[in-house]
């Protein structure tokens, strides 16, 4: 991944940190007074917990790989570590990869990442289970991001909003990310 230095590089890194840069950056301030299905906290130094072995082939079982998925990447944006959600997505899932990329770069040169990441907002979940498949669409809630890079090298950005779809595969008794992309919201038209 190419990067401009300057503030419009910096913004396109921290819009590809947080999510919303699959395809765009919206800098929509989070809605107030959604139920948040599971709060994100920023795991510990040593990362999540271990996700289970086992995860069911039904919409809970995709809700909660996909809730863990994003404390993994959360946890990875905090430390600069993408090992642990790596090992939980198709290696060929290019918007992955940029965004492992971007969590990868923000770290280089000792950069510290202040941010509290994103929370999640599940909308819809579609199983396929003579497939072993799962889309999963999930309302995310990206926090504002700084890095710093020394004491006047600081990029902040607000935080805002993306609809985003996951696509899941069955990988042995668990699920892995197929694939990430940003949802086309439909605009209401006035009459």
């Amino acid at each position: 991944m190419f990067l401009r230095r300057g503030p419009v590089g910096a913004r396109a890194l921290a819009c590809l940190l947080l999510i919303g840069g699959l395809a765009s950056c919206s800098d929509d301030p989070p809605p107030q007074g959604i139920p948040i299905d599971s709060k994100v906290e920023v795991p510990d130094s040593n990362g999540p917990p271990d996700i289970p072995k086992r995860l069911s082939l039904t919409e809970s079982g995709a809700k909660f790989f996909v809730g863990y998925w994003i404390d993994a990447y959360n946890w990875g944006l905090k430390s600069g570590r993408t090992k642990l959600v790596r090992a939980m997505t198709d290696p060929d899932c290019a918007p992955c990869e940029n965004l492992f990329a971007a969590i990868e770069a923000a770290h280089e040169d000792n950069a510290t990442v202040k941010t509290l990441g994103v929370d999640t907002v599940p909308m819809k979940v579609t199983i396929d289970k003579s497939a072993k498949t799962a889309e999963v669409k999930i309302f995310v809630m990206r926090y504002p991001v700084k890095i710093r890079r020394g004491k006047k090298d600081v990029t902040e950005v607000e935080g805002g909003t993306s609809p985003i779809r996951f696509d899941l595969v069955r990988h042995g008794k668990t699920w892995r990310v197929r694939s990430l992309e940003l949802v086309p919201v439909k605009k209401k038209q006035k009459d």
